[in-house]
């Protein structure tokens, strides 16, 4: 398409009249200048449209859609939605309440070139309450690594963060392969390693370039407060992983160790179940498994005994 931005960067929002113009104004700033910002309304209550108007008078890059009402409520609907509509060559996600790093988009951009790679990744902090700004210059000589489909465990057991907002995607990678709509917390969790095991290759760098805002409305603090509709997500997310990858054949041992100590802590054997016939196990270790967990809030505490003594 003539005339299209080199990146596309899409967000969804709901009811975030009084965080947006952070995130947008770190979008303004930003040292690489030919982008496209694609925000997707999840029909608001509040004032955000209004605010978000402000910016569209401001700057014509800036682009405002809201979400059909043919397509489910949710931030992963917004998010493909917006994608549907972005004309980049490359695509990243930004939340509605984070920060970027001014020179996030160049370089990023400069590092996913140089090599042809797939994805760039950068790292991410995290903080509450009022932004410092004090952005850290960016390292003459950074510390790279490449990931493929071989780190995929290090992605499932966070060793190698991929957060929604901390990777640059080049967007004919992503083909077919969409956010899950139906899965509201862990949904990155499921589709970044959905798409490092579609063999994608990529560069990552230890660079803080995104900052992500916490606070009670986010959805890693309502998981984190034991909801029950984020842990409903996170069971379905693990279970869709686990799939994916018993069809992709990178189901190694280490990670059905993996999984079947998240049906423990998640408190649902179905995980345990799927894990242990996703490899092939025999009857009788899943009579085994099974007899673990209908015994688990019993033995329970005699683990957690026995780990305090040994930590001393």
């Amino acid at each position: 398409m003539k005339n299209s931005p080199v990146i596309s960067i899409i967000i969804p929002t709901f009811n975030r009249a009084t965080l947006i113009s952070e995130s947008l104004d770190s979008i303004i700033n930003q040292s690489f200048k030919d982008w496209e910002c694609i925000i997707v309304d999840d029909h608001s209550t509040d004032e955000t449209v209004k605010v978000i108007e402000m910016y569209l008078a401001l700057d014509k890059r800036f682009k405002l859609f809201k979400r059909p009402n043919s397509k489910i409520k949710g931030a992963n609907s917004c998010r493909n939605f917006g994608r549907e509509m972005s004309s980049g060559k490359y695509i990243h996600w930004f939340d509605s309440d984070d920060i970027a790093h001014p020179k996030y988009l160049e370089l990023s951009y400069e590092l996913i070139k140089k090599g042809d790679y797939d994805f760039c990744r950068f790292s991410r902090s995290v903080f509450w309450g009022s932004f410092h700004y004090n952005f850290a210059e960016i390292p003459n000589k950074m510390e790279e690594r490449k990931v493929s489909s071989r780190d995929i465990e290090a992605l499932l057991k966070n060793k190698l963060v991929f957060n929604t907002c901390n990777v640059l995607w080049k967007k004919t990678s992503l083909k077919d392969e969409f956010f899950n709509e139906n899965i509201v917390y862990a949904d990155e969790w499921e589709y970044y390693s959905r798409l490092l095991s579609r063999k994608l290759k990529g560069i990552s760098v230890n660079v803080e370039l995104f900052f992500g805002r916490k606070h009670p409305a986010s959805t890693t603090y309502e998981f984190a407060q034991n909801d029950s509709i984020r842990k409903a997500s996170k069971i379905k997310a693990v279970k869709l992983v686990i799939n994916n990858l018993r069809n992709t054949n990178l189901l190694s041992p280490s990670l059905n160790k993996f999984f079947i100590r998240l049906g423990f802590q998640l408190q649902d054997y179905e995980i345990i179940q799927e894990t242990l016939t996703a490899n092939g196990s025999r009857k009788i270790q899943k009579l085994k498994y099974k007899l673990g967990y209908t015994f688990y809030p019993i033995i329970k505490p005699f683990f957690k005994l026995k780990a305090k003594v040994k930590n001393g």
